[in-house]
């Protein structure tokens, strides 16, 4: 399985994921891609992450992170047609 990232502005890192990803794994995703990449890509724009909503995704330390690190987050849109 692969994590990636890209946006308007191009294409991010990759990082082959050969686990189940746990909350830490997933934060060490965050810090040493997605965050480098933002500041590559965007420099100091303000920018929009959106996750699918995964378990690890979802853990309270994994959104402490995100808030630590000023990441303005898009939720998940539900499944359901009620939504």
């Amino acid at each position: 399985m692969m994590w990636g990232c890209m946006s308007s502005h191009g294409v991010g890192r990759l990082h082959i994921v050969s686990v189940t990803v746990k909350a830490m794994d997933y934060i060490e995703i965050l810090q040493n891609k997605l965050l480098a990449t933002a500041r590559d890509l965007l420099g100091n724009q303000s920018w929009i992450f959106q996750d699918n909503n995964a378990p690890c995704h979802r853990a309270k330390v994994v959104q402490k992170c995100l808030e630590n690190h000023n990441v303005n987050r898009m939720n998940w849109p539900g499944q359901s047609l009620d939504t």
